[in-house]
């Protein structure tokens, strides 16, 4: 799932281990809350037949496969506790996949709001900007060590072992919109009473939200995510012929990511971003947790870009069985079963193949997913909302000039009205209007509040030369010594080789 927001409000529930987030999580559930717990998730991929067995045995080993084909748990926890490039390359294999089961998840779920129980959610901007509101369960660290003992059977060591790689207490408080007290003598009534109500956590939902790209770039990205959103909504639901829509909308995912600019684009401004935030460290007003987390997040994803080689989207191609398919579903009805008889079968065959099948295909591509996702997030981030009045259905601001590549427009859902914006580097025009009952647009007439932002990303000429490098190298641009093809301004130099770009640094 992507880094972006999902579409229906959410709340990530967090906590430190022993806090209490189960059964705060289940209280909600009780009050009609959809509650997905990643943890649940983590032990179905890696549980017998699990969709994460066949690349941990790959990496790992069989060793750390037990007799019934699950994951040998206690040896994999001891391995990743002592061994960073371990953890690191076991979240690599898990969170694309966590990631797809809780959208799956989300766009299945029936309930007032979603509720992600995420238990790394501060350890993890990306969580952290995919849900609406965090909520902090918390509790004393006393209470923490107390509990976990009891649970898990582990010594006070080990708790406090496990406690000291998680996110300090303040940190999560820090980052809380709410929290939740649930400490040893919390009695079961009071966390009912502390629980916020349902209708104050729906009543910031009720809103819509209109994105309107003012360039190509980002009219791109609006629609690889929209792409992605509607690809884990189909991949989440049951029957063949949705499974089928999941499978052309990723075809359709891969002719967008196979634009030889996206993944260009996204790794400068990846990189112009990860230089930034890196200019912040050891600055006494940035909280550097969150800071390393950032930049750690943003480092895996660009290293991901990295190991794209080639078109992207050309696994699809390479397919022959998937090209066959793609090629009749250019033709209306092509892909009846008479014409294409492997596939029907395959549609015939259980739901978890044909899921696993389908996400198997996407993993290549979610690299560019999360970058996007990323790139999507800083620029949301930095816009100023502004409340504003349209007069008798109409707004107009004066743009004096100024750049700007997004613009947003949140209106209360209980107004019924649609905005339609255009504008040009001068000026900003916003009119709302209604539907009748033949969907046919009709001016509105009265007054319309609503929020305003504007949002601007950086894609800015320097961003076509490598950051933190020498003046020397800023003359470079960024594809042709991509392409091993660059001569350095003013000089005479043959275009150097794969083995010369260290020198650069």
């Amino acid at each position: 799932m992507n880094q972006q927001k999902f579409k229906v409000f959410s709340v990530g529930l967090t906590g430190g281990i022993g806090c209490g987030k189960t059964a705060v999580a289940n209280r909600f559930a009780e009050h009609g809350v959809a509650v997905i717990d990643t943890d649940h998730i983590a032990h179905a991929l890696t549980a017998t037949g699990g969709a994460a067995m066949p690349l941990i045995a790959e990496y790992f080993g069989q060793s750390f496969i037990a007799p019934d084909g699950s994951l040998e748990r206690t040896k994999m926890r001891a391995t990743i506790f002592r061994d960073e490039q371990a953890k690191l390359r076991l979240e690599a294999i898990l969170h694309p996949l966590i990631r797809l089961e809780c959208e799956a998840a989300a766009h299945a779920a029936n309930g007032q709001y979603l509720m992600f129980v995420v238990p790394l959610l501060i350890e993890s901007s990306s969580w952290q900007d995919r849900v609406d509101r965090i909520l902090v369960v918390d509790c004393s660290p006393a209470t923490q060590i107390k509990r976990v003992m009891q649970r898990n059977g582990l010594t006070r060591e080990q708790v406090q072992a496990i406690i000291a790689r998680q996110a300090t207490r303040a940190t999560r408080l820090a980052h809380a919109d709410d929290v939740i007290s649930n400490d040893a003598d919390t009695p079961l009534t009071f966390l009912y009473n502390e629980l916020l109500p349902t209708n104050e956590y729906q009543a910031l939902s009720l809103t819509l939200l209109y994105e309107y790209p003012f360039n190509e770039r980002i009219r791109t990205l609006l629609r690889f995510e929209d792409l992605f959103d509607r690809f884990t909504f189909f991949l989440s639901c049951e029957d063949a012929k949705e499974h089928h829509i999941a499978l052309m909308t990723l075809f359709e995912i891969a002719d967008v990511a196979g634009r030889a600019d996206l993944k260009s684009d996204l790794s400068k401004e990846l990189e112009r971003q990860r230089q930034t935030l890196i200019s912040y460290r050891d600055n006494p007003r940035i909280d550097q947790t969150t800071l390393e987390t950032v930049l750690v997040e943003i480092t895996q994803t660009l290293a991901q870009l990295n190991q794209m080689h080639g078109k992207a989207g050309q696994h699809l191609a390479d397919n022959e069985w998937l090209s066959s398919i793609r090629s009749r579903s250019s033709i209306p009805g092509g892909t009846c079963r008479f014409d294409l008889p492997s596939y029907y079968a395959w549609q015939q065959g259980p739901l978890e193949y044909r899921r696993h099948d389908i996400a198997q295909w996407a993993i290549p591509l979610l690299p560019l997913r999360d970058a996007m996702a990323i790139v999507l997030k800083f620029a949301r981030e930095s816009s100023q909302v502004t409340k504003v009045i349209a007069t008798q259905g109409r707004y107009q601001q004066m743009l004096s000039g100024r750049t700007c590549q997004l613009m947003q427009i949140r209106v209360p859902t209980e107004l019924g009205v649609i905005p339609e914006a255009s504008a040009n580097k001068y000026m900003l025009w916003v009119r709302f209007t209604t539907q009748d009952g033949d969907m046919r647009p009709q001016p509105v007439d009265t007054d319309v509040p609503f929020q305003l932002a504007f949002i601007k990303v950086e894609w800015k000429p320097e961003n076509r030369y490598r950051p933190f490098c020498s003046e020397r190298c800023k003359k470079i641009d960024l594809g042709t010594w991509a392409a091993e093809k660059y001569v350095i301004g003013g000089t005479q130099e043959a275009p150097a080789t794969a083995d010369s770009n260290d020198d650069l640094d």
